[in-house]
């Protein structure tokens, strides 16, 4: 099995299929930190996947600064499709 930064396209694709599914049951509520995934077995690897993928507010506000005259530019969402609040990962580690 072929492995970027030491993990496969199958945990890749299963960490983000599995946090995106969890946005469209709402009683499950907001993934807050990496207990969403302790009983996968990506438990130790869930947190090192979806970091990169995952902007902060301040992150956010420095790009609507610089892309302010561009309505349609929506590259940050295309990078980092996850949000974190208040400093803290919507999914963070524990």
């Amino acid at each position: 099995m072929k492995k970027v930064n030491g993990y496969s396209i199958e945990d890749y694709l299963t960490c983000i299929i599995t946090l995106c599914l969890s946005y469209l049951n709402p009683k499950r509520g907001m993934v807050t930190d990496s207990r969403f995934f302790k009983e996968s077995s990506l438990k130790d690897k869930a947190y090192y996947i979806l970091k990169p993928l995952m902007f902060s507010f301040e992150e956010g506000k420095e790009w609507a600064k610089q892309t302010i005259d561009k309505p349609w530019d929506f590259t940050l969402f295309q990078k980092k499709p996850f949000f974190t609040m208040d400093g803290k990962a919507t999914y963070q580690r524990a």
